[in-house]
């Protein structure tokens, strides 16, 4: 990709405040949304521009798919680049910036990252669930067939 391309990529302010986050750490949408205050929508579509040019990967994770910059020569010239050119970036940039460094991803539900030990075994979060609402119905239960003592 030419350097025109890249400049052409960078020239918008969306496609810029996305490539800056990116470039510190992989984030999903839901995240970039919250970071920049921007549409889930937008971000996805912008996203998906990106990716067709090669500059962003993708990487899915249960329902989750997390973005980064690719390793591609395009986006190490690009990484350099905004490197580069961060003391000049917009105020919009900037804001991004000093919002990530405060934020704190929530934790998903099913994601083998948040798995733990349950009794012994390292078992998903969502397993984790059932097992906790089969023990609670057995605890619900447990009065079923006993008869009060005062009938006998």
């Amino acid at each position: 990709m030419t350097s025109d391309r890249i400049f052409k990529i960078i020239g918008n302010k969306i496609r810029l405040r996305l490539l800056a986050l990116l470039a510190e750490s992989p984030l999903r949408v839901g995240e970039l949304a919250e970071i920049t205050g921007m549409p889930m929508a937008t971000i996805s579509k912008d996203l998906m521009r990106l990716r067709a040019k090669k500059i962003v990967s993708a990487k899915r994770l249960g329902v989750f798919i997390t973005y980064s910059l690719a390793e591609t020569p395009t986006a190490e010239t690009l990484r350099a680049v905004l490197a580069a050119a961060q003391k000049s970036f917009p105020p919009e940039v900037l804001a991004d910036a000093e919002r990530r460094k405060n934020f704190v991803p929530a934790k998903t539900q099913n994601s083998a990252e948040n798995a733990e030990v349950f009794n012994g075994n390292k078992i998903p979060a969502r397993e984790r669930a059932k097992i906790r609402a089969d023990e609670s119905a057995d605890e619900r239960n447990a009065h079923i067939g006993e008869l009060p003592t005062n009938l006998l």
